[in-house]
């Protein structure tokens, strides 16, 4: 919410995931958060409208700049200075660059569907390192069980 002195101050209750049917509509406000690189100790409130959602990659494409380090912050409903639903999290910028030079672009922010499933599937910390050192191990053994080449790129044993 907007503080009497006009600064940002944090919601009232914990924003949500905006449900997994749902898209925001084009020219919904949304708003975002980050630690730019031109100030890097600072967190930094940016402001757009949704352009478009491209279903195919699912991913909003919203008029607003997100400039270097504003990366994986939180996209979230803005309106009425109020926020709810977070809407995805922010990925990229795209510059509009001609010939005359760089105009202003788009923002990317990635559609939360797929956190979903991942956040389903940890119950605990714990159970999420079980389950990548299990990965890992995985992935360590199909590496040894590769056959080894000579210098003459020949299959010679496994490993």
């Amino acid at each position: 919410k907007i503080g009497i002195q006009g600064e940002l101050g944090p919601p009232a209750q914990d924003l949500g995931l905006i449900a997994a049917d749902r898209r925001m509509r084009q020219g919904a406000s949304i708003g975002w958060c980050g630690f730019p690189s031109v100030s890097r100790e600072d967190l930094c409130f940016f402001h757009g409208h949704i352009s478009t959602f491209k279903e195919d990659q699912g991913q909003y494409l919203v008029d607003g700049v997100a400039i270097n380090g504003v990366s994986g912050g939180p996209a979230f409903t803005c309106d009425n200075n109020e926020f709810e639903v977070i809407v995805g999290v922010v990925t990229a910028y795209a510059p509009n660059i001609t010939p005359q030079g760089i105009l202003p672009g788009l923002c990317v922010v990635v559609d939360p569907e797929p956190f979903y499933e991942g956040i389903k599937s940890i119950n605990s910390i714990e159970e999420a390192a079980q389950k990548a050192a299990a990965r890992e191990k995985e992935a360590q053994s199909e590496l040894e069980a590769l056959p080894e080449e000579d210098a003459s790129g020949q299959s010679t044993s496994v490993r």
